[in-house]
């Protein structure tokens, strides 16, 4: 079974984003994840926009000891119309078996819109 929430709310200048969700299968696979994440336009009439977030889930909800993850992220996104571009950076620890994994990442990518639609690339 999944259970997911979203909730959304854009303003001039600074638009927010929170989400959850629990996966339950009965075994070490359940999970419960959270996100929450900002963007916020510098300057009055910019393109540009500066995004900002955490996530993190815990693994195996029957047991404290199934470990989890937590990661943060850094954005420049450049907003043209209905397209744009980003790059940007992240940071995680993910703890499955005791052992503390970190990761880091930088991203760049481009997405569009079209009606409903959206699609990114991201590399």
């Amino acid at each position: 079974m999944l259970l997911g929430a979203v909730w959304r709310r854009a303003r001039d200048r600074l638009s927010t984003t929170a989400s959850g969700s629990m996966t339950l299968a009965r075994d070490s696979i359940d999970t419960a994840q959270g996100l929450v994440a900002l963007r916020y336009q510098l300057l009055p009439g910019s393109h540009w926009r500066l995004e900002t977030g955490a996530a993190g889930a815990v693994f195996g909800l029957r047991s404290i000891t199934g470990g989890g993850n937590a990661a943060t992220f850094l954005r420049m996104q450049h907003e043209n119309g209905a397209r744009g571009f980003w790059f940007g950076g992240a940071g995680g620890v993910t703890n499955r078996t005791g052992d503390p994994m970190r990761s880091s990442t930088i991203d760049t990518g481009v997405w569009g819109e079209f009606k409903r639609t959206t699609a990114s690339l991201a590399g």
